[in-house]
């Protein structure tokens, strides 16, 4: 067994020391169960997490993706010549349409339709 010493705040202390009190035990013993408590949640979560990505798997391909990615890339045929990189790969590009010009004016800003009225009645 190893010695560790912590700091504790007053109230922390009478706590732990009634508690102690009442079971009949010291408060070295309360602290090491508080901590095998802490450790066994954290050993709990770790199968939880474990157990809910086994089922995951289990419930598509049944095979862990570092086990298949191997097994899928030796089946997966060679791309064909000229589109090995991103860099040469260019989409097609869907043909344009011409369309009819916009009038300048249904793009102008509705204030600029004011101020040409105001210079007319000027």
């Amino acid at each position: 067994m190893n010695r560790t010493q912590i700091y504790l705040d007053d109230e922390q202390t009478s706590q732990l020391d009634r508690r102690a009190a009442s079971e009949g035990t010291s408060r070295s013993m309360l602290i090491r169960r508080a901590v095998d408590a802490y450790l066994s949640q954290e050993k709990r979560d770790a199968a939880t997490w474990q157990a809910q990505w086994r089922k995951t798997v289990d419930g598509t391909t049944g095979v862990a993706p570092c086990v298949r990615l191997p097994e899928d890339q030796a089946t997966l045929l060679p791309l064909p010549r000229g589109l090995g990189s991103r860099a040469t790969h260019q989409a097609p590009r869907p043909e344009r349409t011409i369309r009819a010009a916009l009038p300048v004016e249904s793009l102008q800003h509705p204030l600029s339709v004011y101020q040409a009225l105001l210079e007319v009645a000027a």
